[in-house]
């Protein structure tokens, strides 16, 4: 009890600075014009991160910034068995009001730790969220968590099918996952974000731009540490027709764009 009470404490001050953190970055574009507040398209935290009790902070996030949520969770008991889950949480906005989609992304790899845990595997299947509202949409989202990112079956089935590959992770070896998603954004040819604990860094955005210095969107270094990240991301960039936009790296063979 005492450890759920501070875990609460902390999550929810996380969720503060994520929502001054995104009120920043307004004030800097800010148009006196528009009456605006600060809003995200999606908001995302690592791999066991949240207790599924605490779902009502998370929803409080996304209901001042509009944005949808995907939140790796402790280990949730689901029929008997210990998983590993990450919780997609949409707002859906209609004329009745406000409701929320809720999915859940399994976890089929498991670590030696997890397995010595009692954890089982489970992915019944693979969510893909689709985005519509953009004029170049709709944009296609799918996350995996941290192990499982790793099979290239996986990698191989999303390519050509989605524009945003997440990761929650909570992972030590942040060298080999920052080689991945340098590998990952290219032979996916789309965006690749890795989300991991404050505990040892290593969250990045990549994407296979031209230049360098366009490929590397973000870049945390360092361990225990609160890091708050935001990007703008342009998910159309490698399925757009037109070229007067940043320049991107030739497709990998076998690419339909």
């Amino acid at each position: 009890p005492k450890a759920k009470v501070l875990n609460r404490d902390h999550l929810s001050r996380i969720c503060l600075i994520t929502y001054k953190t995104l009120l920043a970055k307004l004030k800097t574009e800010e148009d006196e014009t528009q009456d605006r507040y600060p809003c995200s398209d999606l908001i995302v935290f690592p791999e066991i991160a949240v207790h599924p009790e605490d779902e009502d902070i998370l929803k409080r996030l996304a209901d001042k910034t509009q944005s949808m949520i995907l939140a790796g969770l402790v280990f949730v008991d689901l029929n008997g068995k210990l998983v590993n889950i990450a919780r997609w949480i949409i707002p859906d906005y209609r004329k009745t009001g406000r409701q929320w989609i809720i999915r859940d992304q399994g976890k089929w790899n498991l670590t030696s730790s997890e397995i010595e845990l009692g954890i089982e595997s489970f992915r019944p299947c693979q969510h893909i969220i689709e985005v519509e509202g953009d004029r170049e949409g709709p944009h296609r989202i799918t996350c995996a968590i941290c192990y499982d990112s790793t099979d290239l079956k996986l990698a191989s089935d999303l390519k050509g099918k989605t524009d945003l590959f997440v990761v929650v992770a909570h992972n030590r070896d942040v060298k080999t996952f920052d080689a991945m998603a340098t590998a990952l954004h290219y032979h996916m040819y789309q965006h690749v974000a890795v989300v991991n604990k404050g505990e040892y860094g290593g969250t990045t955005v990549q994407a296979p731009y031209q230049e360098q210095h366009d490929r590397l969107i973000s870049h945390v270094h360092g361990s225990d540490q609160i890091a708050i990240n935001v990007s703008d991301l342009d998910l159309a960039a490698f399925k757009r027709k037109i070229n007067n936009y940043k320049g991107v790296k030739t497709p990998p063979a076998n690419t339909s764009i």
